[in-house]
């Protein structure tokens, strides 16, 4: 079990996805854990706030989140499990969040730690953004992310450069989770680009 105690709040990060929600963003958390676990992470962060949906699109929370076992229902499949890095996980995200103004349909943006969790958002046509640690990509990287940044809390930054830089980003996703490692957000995230 996970010792919530060192989920502490992050303020560069609270502030960084205030500024996106004050934009106009609506944030979701996308996690291969189950909602208990990701509800404690966002309150040790001090981020529950960010992620209350004004909707429920569950009637097991009252955020907007997409966890285990939302990913496992839609599959269709009894004896298979579909999480994170399977393509239907991405899919399964992608109708939960389908909920945006105008009935446009998203640009969506995946924001991870893990290359083998951009694979899949990749070939979906999603914008790939990795946050390596340190790391260094690989030659043979089986993706290339679009965007690569050393600390998440620079997201806003890049989005928006990257926002000006496409003229067709007209909605923004990035998907939410949090790493016992690293507590890194992942965050799906829906913004409507300013006219």
């Amino acid at each position: 079990s996970m010792d919530y105690a060192r989920v502490t709040p992050n303020p560069k990060l609270s502030e960084a996805l205030r500024m996106m929600q004050k934009e106009g963003a609506d944030l979701w958390m996308f996690s291969n854990a189950d909602m208990p676990h990701m509800e404690a992470c966002i309150a040790g962060l001090d981020m529950h706030d960010l992620f209350i949906a004004d909707t429920p699109v569950s009637e097991r929370t009252k955020y907007r989140a997409i966890d285990c076992f939302d990913q496992w229902g839609p599959s269709g499949a009894t004896d298979t499990l579909v999480n994170k890095p399977m393509k239907g996980a991405y899919e399964t995200a992608s109708q939960f969040a389908k909920c945006h103004p105008e009935g446009r349909a998203p640009i969506k943006v995946m924001v991870e730690d893990s290359l083998a969790n951009l694979i899949e958002p990749s070939k979906m046509d999603w914008i790939t953004v990795w946050i390596p640690h340190g790391k260094t990509l690989p030659a043979d990287a089986a993706v290339i992310p679009d965007i690569t940044l050393e600390r998440v809390e620079d997201l806003p930054t890049a989005l928006l450069a990257y926002m000006k830089a496409s003229e067709s980003v007209s909605y923004t996703h990035l998907r939410a989770h949090e790493t016992p490692e690293h507590l890194v957000c992942r965050l799906l995230l829906e913004k409507k680009k300013k006219t």
